[in-house]
C-alpha cells in the first residue's frame, strides 16, 4: 500500500468561490472512481484558494511505488478532466486548455506500514 501525494498549482480567473465549487466537482470524481476501484483506498484534497496551490492525497493498493505512482496519476488526472479542467504539463503529449488548469509543482509516493 502506498500513498501518492501530488502538490499543484491552479490557474484560473475565477473568483475564490467558482474555484471552491470546481475543487468539490473533483473530490466528487475521485469519490466516483474510488467506490468503483478496490486499488483506490483512499483520498484527500486540500487547497489554499487564495495561494491557488491543491494538495491531494491518494492511498493505492499496489505492489511497488512506480505502480501506485502510475495508477495515482491516472486517477487525479481522469478526476480533474471530468471537471473540464486541463493538466498542462502532466506529460509531453498536448492537452487541449481548459477554463482551469492544474500545473504539477511535486510528487511523491511512500509505502504505508500496515499495523
Amino acid at each position: 500500500m502506498y500513498e501518492l501525494h501530488l502538490g499543484l498549482s491552479v490557474s484560473t480567473p475565477e473568483d475564490d468561490a467558482t474555484l471552491s465549487t470546481h475543487l468539490e466537482e473533483v473530490a466528487e470524481a475521485l469519490a466516483a472512481q474510488e467506490l468503483g476501484n478496490e486499488a483506490l483506498l483512499d483520498f484527500s484534497l486540500g487547497a489554499d484558494l487564495a495561494a491557488r496551490t491543491v494538495e491531494i492525497e491518494v492511498t493505492v493498493d499496489a505492489s511497488s511505488p512506480e505502480q501506485a505512482a502510475a495508477e495515482g496519476f491516472s486517477w487525479i488526472r481522469a478526476a480533474i478532466h471530468a471537471t473540464g479542467a486541463s493538466t498542462p504539463n502532466w506529460e509531453a503529449a498536448p492537452v487541449a486548455a481548459g477554463l482551469v488548469e492544474f500545473r504539477l509543482d511535486r510528487a511523491s509516493t511512500k509505502p504505508l506500514i500496515e499495523a
